[in-house]
């Protein structure tokens, strides 16, 4: 069952990109969480994973996992999830992926909004980097909806735009780009 939940969040990346849209969206469906949703998360024996944000019936984990280290000291990634409990079970969205190697931080946001003018939720992550003197940082939303008898989520990968999302799921960034967290076709 693992490995059918982990290639349904894989299938995110296979998705067709927005219409009309200045930034690339894909749509996937979420997955429903047989086990505890860490579980799912750990890949390896050495992988830690917790909860790290809680909104009513919306939650945030986090995983991570490490690599052998290197020659530059040890890189491994930080897996974001949203996860929802919608009485019936548990069900988790396509994740976020962040490198670990010289990460300042990941803060990851969840809150309430509309899609597709339905009651949703949504996950922005903001990563930041410091690559010797430069720091980079890289943004990427995620937003879910139940649309009809299943739950549907959004992903838009703004990469090193800022980004801000509005209650309607629009999504506008510092670079001019924007799109919506529309689940529809």
């Amino acid at each position: 069952m693992r490995l059918a939940i982990l290639a349904g969040l894989a299938a995110t990346w296979l998705a067709v990109p927005a219409h009309g849209d200045a930034l690339r969206r894909t749509v996937a469906p979420m997955t429903r969480a047989d086990g505890a949703v860490c579980d799912l998360l750990k890949s390896d024996l050495g992988d830690t994973c917790k909860r790290i944000a809680r909104d009513g019936h919306a939650a945030v984990y986090q995983s991570r996992s490490r690599s052998a280290r290197g020659s530059g000291g040890s890189t491994g990634i930080r897996r974001f999830v949203l996860a929802l409990d919608t009485g019936s079970g548990i069900l988790v969205g396509p994740t976020v992926d962040v490198l670990d190697d010289q990460l300042e931080s990941a803060r990851p946001t969840l809150r309430a909004i509309a899609i597709d003018g339905h009651p949703g939720v949504a996950l922005d992550v903001v990563s930041t980097w410091r690559r010797g003197k430069t720091a980079e940082h890289a943004e990427s939303l995620i937003g879910c909806m139940q649309a009809g008898s299943i739950w549907k989520c959004s992903l838009i990968d703004v990469g090193g735009c800022d980004a801000s999302l509005t209650a309607d799921g629009t999504v506008t960034t510092s670079c001019g780009a924007t799109a919506s967290l529309a689940v529809g076709s």
